[in-house]
């Protein structure tokens, strides 16, 4: 089977939200597009893992989403990327998941915390 590779996944977000609701947390991006269902990605884990413990990640659909599958991450205050091994990126048909961010200001140390979270056990550098 020939190598198919993917392209990033590039991601504006206008909006950010972390919240813990069932015993899960929850980090939402969402981008700003006129006249169609706007572009997004959720990242969640459970705060009691179990067996099957691992981030999930679902990018505008959830046609494209995993658990696990992530090789690395890098959060700084600007934005977040999230490196996908090949069955991620096949699954969210993209390499890798590159998000600007705007200013987070005093929000950014709860996104930071709540990556960390999500991806404990992953390679994860954070300014």
């Amino acid at each position: 089977m020939p190598l198919h590779l993917h392209p990033p996944a590039c991601l504006q977000a206008e909006t950010v939200s972390c919240t813990e609701e069932d015993g899960v947390l929850t980090v939402a991006f969402a981008a700003r597009c006129a006249g169609s269902e706007p572009p997004y990605l959720i990242l969640q884990r459970a705060l009691q893992p179990g067996e099957d413990d691992a981030p999930y990640l679902e990018l505008s659909d959830q046609v494209r989403s995993a658990y696990g599958h992530v090789t690395a991450v890098h959060l700084a205050p600007t934005g977040l990327r999230i490196d996908l091994d090949l069955q991620g990126a096949r699954r969210l048909g993209a390499t890798c998941v590159q998000l600007r961010l705007q200013s987070q200001g005093e929000r950014y140390p709860l996104l930071a915390k709540s990556i960390r979270r999500i991806f404990e056990g992953v390679p994860l550098s954070c300014e």
